[in-house]
């Protein structure tokens, strides 16, 4: 079971979208979600906006600080991918999804928890 969050909607600054992230991961464990897509978008020249960068470098701090098993930005998303495999295991529907299908730099996938 997975859940698709936009937290680019309504054009958030990166801290608010931060928030975002870090409330929605929240919800998802006490909801029962193990699989968390967010929707941050790629940057207005497809370098990499702020928002992204944010999200990236939260994502990194809560997986040290094991408050989430993994995670995968689109761009690295590889069905030869130990995480990705681990998140097939509980969201096997995401191997065809066309959120992911081909590279998408707008996106990241999260494992919430085992």
């Amino acid at each position: 079971m997975y859940k698709i969050v936009n937290i680019k909607e309504g054009f958030p600054d990166s801290q608010y979208a931060t928030f975002l992230l870090e409330r929605e991961i929240d919800y998802a464990k006490k909801e029962g979600v193990k699989v968390l897509v967010f929707v941050h978008g790629y940057g207005s020249h497809g370098v990499g906006g702020v928002i992204k960068q944010k999200v990236k470098s939260k994502l990194n701090e809560l997986k040290k600080k094991s408050v989430i098993e993994c995670y995968i930005l689109g761009e690295n998303w590889s069905d030869l991918s130990e995480d990705v495999q681990k998140i097939y295991k509980y969201a096997p529907e995401l191997s065809v999804s066309s959120q992911l299908i081909g590279i998408n730099s707008g996106v990241s996938v999260v494992l919430v928890e085992k």
